[in-house]
């Protein structure tokens, strides 16, 4: 009787990029002993293959995460840089109640403080936080404009709106 023929690419491939697959459960699956399976691994080196495979994803999926992060620190520092304009606008256009010019002093410091919490410390401890008047936040944020965008938005790339 002839031996039967084995297509081992996908058996290999299965075992090295799916980690909860066994030798057993490829064999059952492929219908060939586990042995043999083990006897292939072993000569082709499947194990270390599998180990390669598994960091390369990892290694992949935190740089992911990481570009996710720093998107995410970008996307907020702007959400509050705009906030902090809308304020400096409605200021700046007069003729405001006191409770509105309260309130758009209200947005100013919410923008400041969105600003802050995303900011990475390196940037915000070298800008002088402490005038918490219009004028002040103005300055702050143009600060921050110019020292984080130099140390992130550029280096990271600058989304489609830059000018915010």
């Amino acid at each position: 009787m002839a031996e039967k023929r084995i297509d081992w690419a996908p058996i290999k491939t299965e075992y090295i990029t799916d980690q909860f697959t066994t030798f057993p459960k490829l064999a059952d699956k492929y219908h060939i002993t586990a042995g043999s399976i083990e006897k292939r691994a072993a000569k082709e080196k499947w194990t270390k293959e599998r180990k390669k495979y598994e960091e390369e994803l990892q290694e992949k999926a935190l740089k992911d995460l990481q570009k996710i992060s720093v998107k995410t620190t970008v996307d907020m520092v702007k959400a509050g840089i705009f906030i902090v304009g809308q304020g400096l606008t409605a200021i700046r256009d007069g003729k405001l109640s006191p409770k509105d010019y309260k309130e758009a002093l209200s947005a100013l410091r919410a923008g400041k403080e969105l600003i802050s919490a995303f900011l990475p410390k390196e940037v915000s401890a070298t800008i002088d936080s402490s005038d918490d008047t219009p004028e002040g936040i103005k300055r702050w944020v143009l600060n921050v404009k110019e020292k984080f965008g130099t140390k992130l938005i550029e280096k990271f790339g600058n989304d489609e709106d830059e000018d915010a």
